[in-house]
């Protein structure tokens, strides 16, 4: 079982090409969260690229990312 470790709104302004050029859809892969006090190990992952319709800008493309960790046996 995994968890969802939090999520990430990524400006695709900001990734690689072959990132803003994939389409619409739910992707799996991998992540590796950096930052202060963050853990920096690699994470299975699921992204959506898509449109926020219930927004103004809804016509914006998003790309929001869910990194993944495995649930510790209690």
């Amino acid at each position: 079982m995994c968890v969802v470790l939090g999520l990430a709104n990524l400006n695709p302004e900001e990734l690689p090409k072959e990132v803003r050029d994939l389409p619409k859809g739910v992707y799996f892969g991998w992540v590796q969260v950096r930052g202060e006090g963050l853990d920096a190990g690699v994470h299975k992952m699921v992204m959506n690229i898509g449109n926020r319709p219930t927004f103004a800008d809804g016509d914006a493309i998003t790309v929001v990312s869910f990194p993944l960790r495995k649930k510790a046996a209690l």
